[in-house]
């Protein structure tokens, strides 16, 4: 597995936590946000939901669930049973025995001393606070969303939650995966180079959004700017306008368009194999048909061009309670997704990556975490020069 460079260099300005830590850090992650939607959950469904099996589809009608917000239902329903809440079955659901003084205790003690409640000091804060704030902001929400008199969009963006949502972008975890994509990008470029020093390498960024991740790969090639063509990329106008004032301090050719990469990338005036390296940050899972989408990202890139897909790659119910409430979020019809979520696992990369027509297929992530229990990952792959398909 991947270790960040040891210099304290652009591409690691955070502590790297211990594997001990980590894991404690997603064990303690589940434990808050199961606790927290429990109690909303109960609260809401009081009456409703006991001890006696009822369908989900059944409860879902009983309680106003809108159709637009049946999948979200039912995955905050299983996320239930995962904690030890819900027993379900063949679609029908019951409450379990559980501690329920035990729950008010937790879910009043997250609510006067936050994550402070385990004691654990700054390293918690640090890999969980903004999605804790942000989970304990959204949850109480959830059937407004549910019953569509809220959208997961306003929800997420409204003034109480903007700085919460945003902070999630650039807490301890997603800085460090900036860090490690930008590092194999920018010595994968110097591995070009090695051997065609004169060539402008072309680099284009899908879904590149705010740009936080795009920063840290720019400012690793500024020495060599006059060697990179670099090409933002996003589904929406208003990230080209902000990119274009963020990025230009940097001194590479730049170039900004629109891009659907769920879509031909020829329709939309790209043309095929135009870049040497392309790459991707919690992009690809909203999108319907990832064999499409990996296989349009195939198309932009040149014969033994390179891609890096960082990627959410287990299930998380934090997840689930804060950006499941957008429409994004179950875009797929592929089949290829975990139950009930967007994610894909860093094994169906893999096999998808090799089908349709890459090679050379790795997974980086967190220094020291096993890929198994890595809940983002960065998948690589170099597109071979022959495919058929």
């Amino acid at each position: 597995m991947l270790q960040i460079s040891e210099s304290k260099s652009i591409f690691q300005r955070e502590e790297l936590y211990s594997y001990e830590q980590f894991s404690e850090t997603l064990s303690i992650r589940k434990k808050t946000t199961g606790a927290l939607l429990a109690k909303t959950m109960f609260t809401w469904l009081s009456g409703q939901i006991s001890s006696i099996p009822v369908q989900i589809s059944t409860l879902a009608e009983r309680v106003n669930v809108v159709k637009s917000q049946e999948k979200l239902f039912t995955a905050l329903l299983l996320s239930l049973k995962e904690e030890g809440y819900l027993h379900e079955e063949a679609g029908f659901v019951k409450k379990t025995s559980f501690d329920e003084i035990k729950l008010d205790k937790l879910v009043n003690d997250l609510g006067r001393k936050g994550l402070a409640t385990y004691g654990k000091g700054d390293w918690l804060t640090n890999t969980y606070g903004p999605f804790f704030e942000l989970a304990q902001s959204c949850i109480p929400k959830l059937p407004e969303v549910l019953r569509g008199e809220m959208s997961g969009v306003q929800l997420l963006f409204s003034p109480d939650n903007y700085s919460r949502t945003m902070a999630t972008y650039t807490n301890h975890v997603p800085e460090v995966y900036y860090g490690l994509i930008a590092e194999q990008i920018v010595d994968k470029c110097h591995k070009i180079w090695a051997l065609r020093p004169e060539h402008k390498i072309r680099i284009l960024e899908i879904g590149a959004g705010s740009g936080y991740g795009t920063i840290r790969m720019l400012e690793g090639l500024q020495e060599h700017s006059d060697k990179v063509h670099f090409c933002f990329t996003d589904i929406g106008n208003s990230f080209l306008r902000r990119a274009k004032r963020t990025f230009k301090q940097f001194d590479c050719e730049l170039e900004f368009r629109l891009l659907d990469i769920s879509k031909d990338s020829t329709e939309q005036g790209f043309a095929k194999e135009s870049f040497d390296i392309v790459f991707a940050t919690n992009v690809l899972h909203a999108t319907p048909d990832l064999r499409v989408t990996v296989g349009n990202v195939r198309d932009l890139l040149a014969p033994e061009g390179s891609v890096y897909i960082n990627e959410i790659a287990t299930e998380s119910i934090t997840n689930t309670v804060t950006y499941g409430t957008t429409p994004g979020w179950w875009l797929s019809t592929d089949g290829l997704r975990i139950p009930y979520t967007p994610v894909a696992s860093t094994t169906t990369f893999r096999n998808l990556l090799a089908e349709i027509g890459f090679k050379d297929i790795e997974v980086f992530g967190y220094p020291g975490i096993p890929e198994s229990e890595l809940p983002q990952a960065i998948i690589q792959g170099v597109k071979k020069s022959i495919h058929h398909e």
